[in-house]
């Protein structure tokens, strides 16, 4: 499952702490189900729920939840666009550790489709996973590189330093 690998890649790259340490992120897949319909199409749509979890955090916790909502604004977008929905799509819990640390786990149902594209010349197919479209709309527009998060500040205090942000 892509979508996964690239919730992973886009976490661990604007949250600074798992930027400096990967390990201390865990994600799952639970209530996993596989939709198909009977149809000449023979794609399917993965459907579950990410669990992920933050070991030890001691950052402020918008520095986890912005990126996750910015990465889910550009790949699931419809579980923002549902004011019905939204209230209860992204969950989370907050567990304190210590004084300065806390675990902090998000789940949120994902979705992903997967076709099945003949090659032209007839030696198979291949299968092809299908990019959300994204919000057009976007009141706010994140480049893939991430200018906002690099240039993000809270309380006075730039979320992703210097010295984060270049790795």
């Amino acid at each position: 499952m892509k979508k996964l690998d690239s919730l992973r890649a886009f976490l661990t790259g604007y949250i600074p702490a798992l930027r400096r340490a990967p390990d201390k992120l865990d994600m799952a897949v639970s209530r996993g189900h596989l939709v198909s319909w009977m149809t000449s199409a023979l794609g399917f749509e993965y459907r579950f729920t990410a669990s992920l979890v933050i070991e030890d955090y001691a950052g402020d916790p918008d520095t986890v939840f912005l990126p996750l909502i910015l990465w889910v604004r550009q790949n699931q977008p419809e579980l923002l666009q549902n004011h019905d929905l939204a209230d209860n799509q992204i969950a989370y819990q907050v567990d304190r550790i210590d004084a300065d640390t806390v675990d902090i786990a998000v789940t949120l149902p994902l979705t992903e489709t997967v076709r099945v594209v003949p090659r032209p010349d007839g030696s198979g197919a291949d299968l092809i996973h299908v990019d959300e479209p994204g919000l057009a709309d976007s009141v706010i527009d994140v480049d893939p590189a991430g200018a906002l998060l690099k240039t993000l500040y809270a309380n006075g205090d730039l979320l992703l330093p210097e010295d984060d942000a270049n790795g």
